[in-house]
């Protein structure tokens, strides 16, 4: 719907948590907050980190797979604000949960969010062995989507391995199965990560088609931490090539969001984008920061994916 009908649609929503806190609905509270899990991870972290906090609070008696449920998504919008820590207890304690309740499907996706933290402290071994469980139960499920996260999880692995080719291969792959499946916000993920790969191995080009294929998957999704690393990584490779406007446009997009409110693992990474960028500033570029600046976040995608 029109963004006034969302607003309408998350005031009511609000209202809604709010009285299930209030009245110690927890069991109704959670269902509605896990409903709402991939709006948090997207546009809200911090309030969803909020909202499952105080409803897991105040809940007894729950039904077990909706608690495996809650601790999964109270830890998904954890770590993704980097909190990573804390995001791994959530994780483990869902984890045991889903294998006391014998939910395949819930043991072995929680196996990859534990992969992919192995991955994230470089046990590689680790991460590999957890990944091929959750594949291997994935496949005698035929659960489409797992299979996109474990090929992810390898490529990841292959890349921090120096094997960039066959990390490219694997993150393709992994591509392909979220957008046969319509897991759009994987898909849009993905696209980036073999972008920072192709920047990496000095293929801009290669690259920016990749992050014009990711935004635009993102987009309608609106996952506001994606799109401001899309958009990083564009104002970068603009800057490099000389796009010195341009590149100024788009970083001051990125500034202009962060000021609407915190975005979430971004800020632990935002220099090393703010360094590629501003190492080559100049008056065009901080000009374009200037015009950049007055951009909502949706013009500065359209912006990117319009042609120079």
């Amino acid at each position: 719907g029109a963004p006034g009908t969302a607003r309408l649609e998350q005031a009511n929503l609000r209202g809604a948590l709010q009285w299930a806190v209030d009245n110690h609905e927890s069991e109704l509270g959670l269902r509605l907050a896990v409903a709402l899990a991939r709006f948090w991870v997207s546009e809200a972290p911090f309030e969803g980190d909020q909202w499952y906090g105080a409803l897991r609070a105040g809940a007894s008696n729950l039904d077990q797979g909706l608690r495996a449920d809650a601790l999964r998504d109270h830890g998904g919008v954890v770590y993704i604000l980097g909190q990573f820590d804390r995001g791994m207890a959530l994780y483990e304690e869902s984890l045991a949960l889903y294998r006391s309740l014998g939910d395949e499907l819930g043991v072995a996706h929680m196996l990859h969010r534990l992969a992919v933290d192995a991955v994230r402290v470089d046990d590689l071994e680790g991460g590999r062995a957890l990944t091929e469980e959750a594949r291997a139960m994935a496949a005698r499920l035929g659960a489409r989507r797992e299979e996109a996260l474990a090929l992810s999880t390898l490529g990841s692995i292959a890349f921090e391995e120096g094997n960039t080719d066959q990390a490219i291969e694997l993150l393709e792959q992994s591509v392909e199965v979220a957008a046969d499946v319509g897991f759009a916000w994987w898909q849009g993920g993905r696209l980036l990560d073999l972008a920072e790969i192709a920047v990496e191995a000095g293929r801009s080009e290669d690259a920016e088609g990749w992050i014009r294929e990711g935004l635009a998957v993102l987009l309608p999704i609106r996952d506001r931490q994606l799109l401001v690393y899309g958009l990083a990584m564009l104002a970068a490779i603009e800057a490099q090539r000389g796009n010195a406007e341009r590149a100024g446009e788009l970083w001051g997009a990125v500034e202009a969001e962060e000021q609407r409110g915190a975005i979430g693992y971004w800020e632990n990474e935002r220099e090393q984008h703010e360094r590629r960028v501003l190492a080559h500033a100049d008056p065009k570029l901080e000009a374009g920061r200037e015009a950049g600046r007055m951009l909502s976040l949706e013009d500065a995608v359209s912006l990117a994916l319009s042609p120079d």
